[in-house]
């Protein structure tokens, strides 16, 4: 690197870096007083609320290796939360599904096959046969169609106006776990030191099947019901809202 400035590069990758952390949506490391606004293009991030309600969502279910020990972990601290499913999961799976809906929780839509909906060029079709068969396959089960809407990864403002034609409300979140990235007890900490009323927390339930990671899983409601926090599913939280 023969005539750079070695110091000059190294402070230019560093805040590119910062500003990436700064600036992604849903990151855990966002402080509070510095929160992105509730809503993006009418999707739901978190619900302005002075009231101590906070939402766990799920996403990526039903999985056979987990879902069942998040549930048991939920049962035993008799807390609801928002299972976000995948149809063509929920096919294969409609037993775990079941016990979902039998344990109490909300059931949400998280697309047909999990496929990326954003960059599409304005084409719907791709969007709604998405959303569509993905609340068909849960209402299959359930014997109700899903009212809202987690995409998968991404958004952008042509999904989201999409989906909301359909009648779907967009959920998306406020604190990201990143489980799916790092699954360990850092999260609970993560949380315990980001989180604000109304948040809506991401989490997956694959990263939660483990005897260690049920344990950080009770770790984390304890701590919330500590703080007064009170877990409630996200159309509970959007009540509270106003919504």
């Amino acid at each position: 690197m023969a005539g750079v400035d070695r110091r000059g590069v190294f402070w230019l990758v560093t805040s590119i870096f910062l500003l990436g952390v700064i600036l992604v949506p849903g990151s855990l490391a966002l402080p509070a007083q510095a929160r992105w606004e509730a809503k993006v293009y009418g999707a739901v991030r978190y619900v302005e609320t002075e009231l101590p309600l906070v939402a766990l969502t799920f996403d990526d279910g039903p999985d056979p290796h987990a879902t069942e020990a998040v549930l048991a972990v939920l049962r035993n601290h008799h807390v609801p939360a928002t299972f976000f499913l995948i149809g063509e999961q929920v096919e294969m799976y409609p037993d775990l599904v079941r016990s979902i809906q039998a344990n109490g929780h909300e059931i949400g839509n998280h697309s047909y096959s999990h496929r990326l909906l954003t960059n599409l060029n304005g084409n719907k079709a791709v969007i709604i046969d998405e959303v569509q068969k993905g609340a068909a396959a849960i209402a299959r089960v359930t014997g109700r169609v899903p009212v809202l809407f987690r995409p998968p990864r991404r958004y952008d403002e042509n999904m989201v106006a999409v989906v909301r034609a359909q009648g779907s409300e967009v959920i998306l979140w406020s604190l990201d776990t990143s489980d799916w990235r790092s699954c360990t007890p850092a999260i609970r900490d993560a949380i315990r030191k980001n989180v604000s009323p109304g948040d809506i927390i991401l989490m997956h339930d694959r990263c939660w099947g483990s005897p260690a990671m049920q344990q950080v899983l009770g770790g984390i409601i304890d701590d919330l019901r500590s703080r007064n926090f009170q877990l409630v599913t996200v159309s509970t939280l959007l009540s509270a809202g106003g919504k």
